[in-house]
């Protein structure tokens, strides 16, 4: 049986998106640029219908404080900016995927 799942095995395929499907991010600005007069929030989602930005005041749950709409900019970057100083804010990102909002994530160059 192992000589048989062995054979097989270079036939089975996997589906992968082409990176031709996407455009490429080529900024090295993504995810979030704080300044105390303004923050810049960057996330690359070519497939998303929409995204957001969630803000809460603790960083173990509890309700969001507000919640911004990002808007979609080049090259299947969404983008947002709160122009005021949100110091010790904890925030997370939401995408919309065919119509349904995905599970809250923080962004992977979150600190």
């Amino acid at each position: 049986m192992k000589y048989i799942l062995f054979l097989l095995f270079p036939f089975i395929s996997f589906a992968q998106p082409k990176t031709d499907d996407y455009p490429l991010y080529s900024g090295n600005d993504l995810g979030v640029t704080y300044t105390p007069a303004k923050t810049v929030f960057k996330i690359w989602s070519p497939t998303a219908s929409a995204v957001r930005v969630r803000l809460y005041t603790s960083g173990d749950g509890g309700q969001a404080t507000s919640t911004l709409p990002m808007r979609k900019a080049s090259q299947g970057v969404w983008t947002a900016t709160i122009t005021r100083d949100i110091k010790n804010t904890y925030y997370t990102f939401q995408v919309q995927q065919q119509g349904e909002w995905l599970v809250e994530t923080p962004g992977i160059y979150a600190q």
